[in-house]
């Protein structure tokens, strides 16, 4: 019996979600379909739908049996202080426009798609000071 393909498509999220010492998701996949199905990480630190969807044609399987699609936490970087920043209707049309392309190639695939995770505002923002701050300082 041949063995299912597992098609992981995604950020950070997805890259890092093989890390041993986090029990990352990834990870935890694996383990539970050792022997029954082979696990292809493509998580890319960094990428946004935009970057990805131009990526996609070079790095997706044919006939994969189950695809996830999980983008948008580098999508929804503030646009007043990042360059990652995507608008929303652009985010929609990137995973709409992927998830086309996907189903092309995997046309029984289940498809997955998982949506970015939810910020604590206040804790970031706090985050984001006091790393800057610390940033000032060891430049003085």
């Amino acid at each position: 019996m041949p063995r299912r393909r597992v098609w992981l498509f995604g950020d950070s999220l997805t890259q890092f979600g093989n890390v041993v010492e986090e029990r990352g998701w990834v990870l935890q996949l694996q383990e539970r379909l050792t022997r029954r199905a082979d696990v292809l990480n493509y998580g890319f630190s960094g990428y946004t739908t935009r970057v990805a969807r131009a990526l996609l044609p070079r790095v997706l399987p044919r006939n994969a049996d189950i695809a996830t699609l999980w983008f948008g936490a580098n999508d929804a970087a503030d646009k007043e202080r990042s360059a990652q920043h995507v608008p929303v209707d652009e985010y929609r049309a990137n995973l709409v426009a992927m998830l086309k392309e996907i189903r092309a190639l995997s046309p029984l695939a289940l498809i997955v798609v998982m949506p970015p995770p939810p910020v604590d505002e206040v804790a970031w923002e706090a985050f984001t000071r006091e790393t800057s701050r610390r940033r000032r300082t060891a430049c003085s």
